[in-house]
């Protein structure tokens, strides 16, 4: 889990260990076990720094390629940096024949990159489908890949997945969309009702 508020320099991570930690210009503000409080914290100080840093319009393409790295870095970059076992087999790899002799490149190699071809169309279906409001019921009963976006920003703040299929728990899009509207107001309920200062 990594959340940052960029102008303000606030950053919420999940370190190694299972803690979360919410960093402000570098100076560690919290660090505890509870997912949530982190969230909580990390939300309250980036809503006091948001009058500070008022949102700056990106441009269309700005949006996009934004959009691409959230994409490529959280929802199948970590597949991605897997180490893949090299074939023993010979000739599979190549188009016409076993490569070439002494070590020189074979002009006719060609690795498959799966997960560029992945990324490329999962975002352009996300960019393709229409923003709706994130209240209970909303969604599909169907498996799918869901992005969060807090209300007026053109990037979204979570991406995440349900697979009905290939789960234990058997969630639904609408299910999994109905559990964030649940946490996020169980959050700002909590949040409305404490006074946590920096």
């Amino acid at each position: 889990m990594r959340l940052e508020f960029r102008p303000g320099n606030l950053l919420l991570a999940e370190e190694p260990k299972g803690n979360y930690v919410v960093h402000l210009e570098g100076v560690t503000v919290l660090e505890t076990h509870s997912r949530n409080r982190a969230v909580a914290k990390f939300n309250s100080i980036r809503r006091e720094m948001e009058n500070h840093f008022p949102p700056q319009k990106q441009t269309p393409e700005e949006q996009a390629e934004n959009f691409r790295k959230l994409v490529n870095d959280g929802l199948v970059g970590p597949y991605s940096k897997r180490t893949r076992k090299k074939s023993t087999a010979k000739g599979t790899r190549t188009f016409g024949g076993q490569g070439m002799a002494g070590g020189e490149s074979d002009p006719h190699h060609f690795d498959f990159d799966l997960d560029r071809g992945i990324r490329a169309q999962v975002v352009e279906k996300l960019e393709a489908s229409p923003l709706l409001p994130l209240t209970k019921g909303t969604g599909p009963h169907a498996s799918g890949i869901y992005a969060l976006y807090f209300e007026g920003q053109p990037q979204p703040v979570y991406i995440g997945k349900a697979s009905r299929g290939t789960t234990k728990s058997k969630r639904t899009l609408r299910a999994r969309l109905t559990e964030h509207v649940s946490k996020i107001s169980a959050a700002e309920y909590r949040e409305a009702g404490s006074a946590d200062p920096l």
